[in-house]
């Protein structure tokens, strides 16, 4: 049985595979249709694509690493088109700096402070102890950035309210 092969109008990509129709008109003969081939795609191994050329009529096979995320420049992103990953590609995250460490500290520290802002306010429910637990905390917070490496921060314990 005669077969057709498909490929992706965008990509060339190898898309599968079909019985050819016979041509009503000639005996013998098979329709072609848009976008296939009758020349059958080359095998590819994982992490390959079979990519049809119709100008020169012939298969070729391309890395596909779409999905994969990469970093370039420091900046995360995602392989969209069929290829390679771009020249000087990392798909490790690059290590931040230790101002970026320091500003996720702080970061994190504030939303902290922001998050018990309310045990200080004087209609809080809270027993003068708690009070004071909590400004204990929350002075402890703000001597986060005393710490010598961003990396290894010792975050203190919230108080509990019993």
């Amino acid at each position: 049985m005669t077969q057709v092969y498909h490929y992706s109008f965008e990509t060339g990509e190898y898309l599968g595979t079909a019985p050819a129709l016979p041509d009503p008109m000639e005996a013998g003969r098979f329709l072609l249709p848009a976008q296939a081939t009758f020349t059958a795609p080359p095998q590819t191994n994982a992490g390959r694509v079979a990519v049809f050329d119709p100008a020169k009529e012939v298969w070729t096979t391309l890395e596909d690493r779409r999905g994969t995320v990469f970093w370039l420049n420091g900046e995360q992103q995602t392989q969209e088109a069929l290829g390679p990953l771009p020249q000087g590609a990392s798909l490790t995250a690059p290590q931040p700096t230790t101002a970026e460490l320091w500003a996720q500290v702080r970061a994190k520290r504030n939303g902290l402070l922001n998050q018990s802002d309310w045990t200080q306010l004087p209609d809080s429910p809270l027993s003068t102890a708690q009070k004071k637990a909590w400004a204990t905390y929350r002075q402890a917070l703000r001597d986060i950035t005393k710490q010598a490496d961003p990396a290894a921060v010792k975050w203190p314990a919230e108080p509990k309210n019993a």
